[in-house]
């Protein structure tokens, strides 16, 4: 039996055998009926998808369970009308509807390019978001009309990393999201050569190289030390990055790119239908079960700086998530890893609608994280959700839903695009880089326009991460002392980056002496700094 067809059988075996435990008749001749509790539509009993394992440091994992749907019913659901059926899993229609995205989604993102990173190859991926299309009268998408686009980590068509069932489950899901909310985006799906963070991070920016003005993730791992060292892969500005907030609920931790401060972390929301002028309620993801294992994930990073637009105050560093958006009961069609239509739960459902709800906004651009626009947006964009309770913390907003921001859903779910809005900022410019003071500690100052809107934040490197505080874009601040042969970058690299004071037109760094392990600089040393792409070379004095 070939590789292929035995991942299929593998998928049609477990959904038989896990057709019973969901209530799915399936008696021939009969149009199946699908008998589901509240329990179960909120994830319970649905099974993570294979591409949750991830072994080793520095590998990712997808935030995704799964849970066989009826292919007959699903395919039965009119592609003309938003009847709400939650027994058989929310549609385009039922979604777009529930955040205020019926005329948007018919009308907007028409263009734009959404891109979704993930590892490994699936190979029915264009075909079978075609099925999830055509089932829901959705527009065409391919690679012929130039809708769809597909390549590996380099941007290669034609040549894919290896196929994994577990994570064409994620891609599937993935673009599907996408194609719910954004019906007119362009979709670029490039697939990582492995989950290791250095595949994933070429992946991430191969996606920008490639013309994408969004960028969806659906996976990530716990925090760890050094994890800000991998920053500059997702440190895009005006470029929206979206990233899972995790699904173990706050007891899982912090999960990381999503304490990222250049990334827009997302968590995860229950619909549920009601009689309400909205048609809906609304309430923080959690399974039900004690102790609770699966839910939105958030807390308060242990290695991230606080951006300067999130204002909580309960955590003194990043806090995750930013806004949310549903993760239970939502169908996807998959054939390769599932063997069609599944039941998805997790933030790997809520991360790439909210990156079709960036590409429904068609941002400009600029040098703004894109994250920061929903904290400035009014409260009428949003759906403030106060219902939920995560895990048992202190202070209780890092785990339970509250009026205002909360950890699980952060700022709240969408109402509409209000929140995805970016203003536009002007890229900063840089003219020149001077070289003063002591050789034991050089001043360093750079002089330009548009040095980021308010003073930079963070402090001075000292081994154990931390931030440079600057604000020049994905290059960071690079210095190298030509003479020792040494560059040392932002997160942990111990050069002692001491910011000294800040404009709109100028920024000076004090290049302190903490060069433990870089031979110590010198008088008369050849020295480069290279921020926005530019390099810049002086001697010290």
């Amino acid at each position: 039996m070939g590789r292929k067809w035995a991942a299929v059988a593998t998928a049609v075996a477990v959904f038989i055998a896990f057709a019973a435990s969901v209530g799915v008749s399936s008696t021939a001749g009969a149009t199946p009926t699908v008998t589901r509790t509240a329990a179960q539509a909120a994830g319970a009993g649905a099974r993570a998808a294979g591409c949750t394992n991830a072994h080793g440091t520095h590998r990712a994992h997808c935030y995704l369970a799964v849970a066989p749907a009826n292919a007959p019913r699903a395919s039965a659901r009119s592609t003309t009308t938003c009847a709400v059926d939650e027994s058989a899993g929310y549609t385009p229609c039922n979604l777009q509807a529930a955040y205020g995205l019926t005329k948007l989604s018919a009308s907007h993102g028409k263009g734009v390019t959404v891109a979704v990173v993930d590892p490994n190859d699936d190979p029915s991926a264009e075909a079978d978001l075609g099925v999830y299309r055509a089932t829901y009268g959705l527009p065409k998408c391919t690679t012929k009309n130039g809708c769809f686009r597909k390549v590996d980590q380099d941007g290669v068509q034609g040549s894919y990393p290896a196929a994994d069932p577990g994570d064409a489950q994620e891609i599937a899901l993935d673009i599907d999201m996408v194609s719910a909310v954004c019906p007119h985006c362009h979709i670029l799906l490039v697939e990582a050569d492995s989950n290791g963070f250095g595949d994933l991070g070429t992946a991430e920016n191969e996606a920008v190289t490639l013309g994408a003005k969004v960028v969806s993730n659906s996976w990530g791992t716990g925090e760890f030390d050094g994890e800000t060292g991998w920053d500059g892969d997702w440190d895009h500005p005006g470029v929206a990055i979206t990233f899972s907030s995790g699904d173990a609920a706050y007891g899982g931790g912090v999960q990381y790119p999503s304490a990222s401060p250049y990334v827009t972390s997302v968590g995860g929301t229950e619909l549920t239908p009601a009689t309400t002028t909205r048609g809906w309620t609304e309430a923080a993801w959690v399974t039900p079960g004690r102790p609770i294992t699966q839910g939105s994930g958030s807390g308060c990073s242990a290695y991230e700086p606080k951006p300067a637009w999130q204002t909580d105050a309960g955590c003194a560093n990043r806090m995750t998530a930013d806004v949310s958006a549903v993760a239970a009961d939502v169908l996807s069609y998959d054939t390769y890893g599932s063997g069609g239509w599944v039941y998805e739960f997790g933030t790997s459902v809520s991360s790439p609608i909210t990156a079709a709800l960036y590409g429904l906004a068609n941002n400009p651009g600029g040098a703004a994280i894109p994250a920061s626009a929903a904290y400035a947006a009014r409260a009428t964009t949003r759906h403030d959700i106060t219902k939920g309770k995560t895990g048992a913390c202190s202070p209780l907003y890092f785990c339970k839903a509250a009026k205002g921001y909360d950890g699980p859903t952060g700022l709240g779910s969408p109402h509409g695009i209000g929140e995805f809005v970016v203003p536009y900022v002007a890229p900063p410019t840089i003219d020149g880089v001077a070289f003063t003071g002591p050789t034991s500690a050089p001043t360093v100052t750079i002089s330009g326009s548009n040095l980021g809107a308010t003073a930079p934040t963070g402090s001075a490197i000292n081994c154990f991460g931390g931030d440079t505080g600057d604000t020049f874009g994905s290059t960071g601040l690079w210095f190298a002392d030509t003479n020792a042969s040494w560059t040392a970058g932002q997160a942990g690299d111990c050069i002692g980056i001491v910011l000294q004071s800040w404009s709109t037109t100028q920024v000076v760094f004090q290049l302190g002496n903490g060069y433990d392990h870089y031979q110590p600089i010198a008088h008369g040393d050849a020295i480069e700094v290279e921020a926005e792409g530019t390099t810049f070379g002086g001697f010290l004095p």
